[in-house]
Order: structure tokens, then sequence, then C-alpha cells
């Protein structure tokens, strides 16, 4: 079972800049979390018809289109046919801002970021590159992970929040997710694993 995280600058922008996608995936029963990283430049089709093109150019398209994450969502499960995507929801800077503030911050080398730190903080590791953005991406999402397991979050007390942000789920997503984190394990008790997929996608069944 997965949920697939869209990351945006600004979901208000008229066309929203890309920054990255998450697969977060788990076995019903099985106190382990799995989450996949994409980078913008992750290269996938959206069918077989298509050339290669960038995530990043994908979900432009879509957005020209009024389609929002769909291209992004049919490309990697067309790459990763084990995989199939419960929900989608779309996060942007202020979402996570306002997340990381709400449980005291997250540690990252020797720093406590919360809010804007955060984006700024990140914002530095970009310039170094690729690996540099999705070493930093693993760091924040496992410290989050381990604050909100502290902080006795449960999937569904995650569920509520996400529910409350404007513009971050679809009607259907928001059913959907409801279903989902009904069958997912208790943060407390769960390992996680991050796996990156790198700039030049290999299509492939899932990790």
């Amino acid at each position: 079972m997965a949920l697939l995280l869209i990351g945006v600058a600004d979901k208000n922008a008229a066309q929203p800049k890309f920054e990255g996608c998450w697969i977060i995936a788990f076995s019903p029963g099985i106190n382990h979390y799995y989450v996949v990283g994409f980078p913008p430049e992750a290269h996938f089709r959206v069918n077989s018809h298509d050339p290669d093109q960038t995530l990043a150019d994908i979900y432009a398209q879509g957005v020209a289109q009024q389609l929002g994450y769909v291209f992004v969502r049919d490309a990697i499960q067309a790459a990763y046919t084990a995989v199939t995507v419960q929900a989608v929801v779309t996060l942007d800077r202020n979402d996570l801002a306002d997340l990381t503030t709400k449980v005291g911050g997250v540690s990252l080398g020797g720093q406590l970021l919360m809010g804007s730190s955060l984006a700024a903080a990140y914002d530095t590791q970009s310039f170094d590159g690729v690996d540099a953005r999705m070493s930093f991406q693993r760091q924040a999402f496992q410290t989050l992970f381990q604050s909100l397991a502290g902080q006795q979050w449960s999937p569904g007390s995650v569920a509520a929040y996400l529910l409350q942000l404007p513009g971050a789920l679809q009607p259907a997503d928001a059913a959907a997710l409801n279903d989902l984190v009904a069958s997912a394990p208790a943060l407390q008790n769960s390992e996680l694993t991050w796996t990156v997929v790198g700039a030049t996608h290999a299509t492939g069944p899932a990790p």
C-alpha cells in the first residue's frame, strides 16, 4: 500500500515549482515503512509511446492541462508496477514549515531547524547538487519521523493533519487516505528504509 507525496514550492502559484516526490509504502501487519525519493531530474515516461522526460517537466505538463499530479503518478506507477498508489498528497514549503514547528523542529547537522529555517538550509544544500539535496531530504524525513513517533502521533493523526491543509488533497484522495492509514503500522514500533531513484531512472520492479 502506498502514499505519494508531491512536493512543490508554493501550491498557490499559477505554475507551482516541482521540488520532488516521495512514495511511502508499507505492508499491513509489518512494522516497516519504505520511502522512495524521486528528484525533479529523474527521467520517466508517462506511457510507452512518450520519450523520457524529467519528472519536473512531466509535472508541469499535468498542471498546464489542469490535471495536477496525474502524469507524475502514472509515470511512476508505469515504471514501478508492483506499487499501487492509493492516495496522493501535495505539500508545499509552508506546509512543511508548519509541521516542523508543530513538532518543535528537526535537528540536522547540530542545528534545530523549523519553519522557514528548514527551507533555507535545504536551499543551501541544493547548491551542491542532487546528491546533497537528497541526503538532506533523507535526514530531514527520518528526523521528522522520529519526532512524530516520539510525540505519539499515530497514522490517523498524521492523516488528520494532512486533511486540514488547504489544497493538499483532492476529495477522492481524502477518502482513500483514511482507508490507507487504517492499515498503517504504528510509527512508534516501525523501522524506516529510505531509497533514492537516481536522475537517470531505469524502469524495473519496485524496490
